[in-house]
């Protein structure tokens, strides 16, 4: 999209950073669940506060028209999460993103797919099952349940563990820290050990964020070796459990790649998750990036949905 037309589309809305906690928290309630994740960010991290901001677009009559909000989950890395009302909103929720400091936008495919053709800094996109369900959970049954509430004591076995998770490549050993420990401090990350082990964790899943109505579900992993042997289905059903003393609902994204079948759900909607091009380069980069093309060819980025593993398909620009 030209800057003219950006420009043009543009027009009739305008953009302004939400100071007050109780207004963002009004508007995000009345779309839940679509907007629990960052509902839940919102009520966890306060608003403004030094890990949590906030934009709202309006229309000519100042009726919201989309709601951009930002969380740094780890202590260098910002996050963006997008509430879509009026979809002509699309290209200021764009610019929002596109000058944030995010690394990574998410929703809903209802409010993120007509910003993603619009992101500048878009890199890959990936689509996700959306899974939300009722309240009171039932609660899957199975054979061994061998999970536990991890403590603070589980920090570095848990750093361990997801260091080579797919959903959380690229981050280092420090981020990881980071972001666990404060889900260890605010909410539940459920583990199981190795059968025998002594601290070895095998498998984990966290509840991630909570609002007043539901809890959002993230990071499930086992590790390879010990696929196969019920942990993942162990791991949700205490998270069902949980979220019943709570009295919340849950929300979960599964990977492509996840066999498990949810069958207790409402709606077929999708989770996108957009990854963007670093928001800041570091001196010397460019210098870095022809040292590195003489040593192996470098191609144009070229933005894509994962919709199946192995079986990417282009978005349109």
């Amino acid at each position: 999209m030209t800057g003219e037309r950006r420009d043009a589309v543009s027009s009739a809305y305008s953009t302004r950073r939400v100071r007050r906690h109780d207004e963002l928290v009004a508007l995000l309630e009345l779309h839940e669940p679509r907007s629990s994740h960052a509902l839940g960010e919102v009520l966890d991290r306060g608003l403004p506060s030094r890990s949590c901001r906030a934009w709202i677009v309006e229309d000519t009559e100042r009726h919201p028209a989309a709601a951009v909000v930002l969380v740094r989950p780890t202590f260098d890395r910002w996050h963006a999460m997008v509430l879509l009302l009026d979809q002509r909103a699309a290209a200021d929720v764009a610019a929002i993103v596109d000058r944030s400091p995010a690394w990574s936008v998410t929703g809903v495919a209802t409010d993120i797919a007509p910003v993603v053709p619009l992101l500048r800094r878009r890199s890959f996109v990936d689509v996700r099952p959306w899974v939300v369900t009722a309240y009171p959970n039932d609660v899957t049954d199975v054979a061994d349940d061998s999970t536990r509430l991890a403590n603070p004591s589980d920090l570095d076995a848990l750093v361990e563990l997801y260091s080579t998770f797919e959903f959380v490549a690229g981050l280092t050993a420090w981020q990881l820290r980071s972001m666990l420990r404060h889900m260890l401090d605010r909410h539940y990350i459920i583990v199981v050990e190795q059968p025998g082990g002594e601290g070895v964790l095998v498998g984990a899943l966290a509840v991630m964020t909570r609002t007043r109505r539901y809890g959002t579900l993230g990071l499930l992993t086992v590790v390879p070796e010990h696929r196969g042997a019920g942990w993942s289905w162990a791991l949700v059903a205490r998270a069902q459990a949980i979220g019943n003393a709570l009295g919340l609902a849950g929300i979960a994204a599964l990977a492509g790649s996840n066999p498990m079948d949810l069958e207790d759900h409402l709606g077929d909607d999708a989770y996108v998750a957009v990854h963007l091009v670093a928001p800041r380069r570091f001196r010397g980069q460019g210098r870095l990036r022809d040292l590195y093309g003489r040593v192996q060819p470098l191609h144009p980025r070229e933005p894509i949905w994962f919709r199946e593993p192995g079986e990417p398909t282009r978005i349109g620009d």
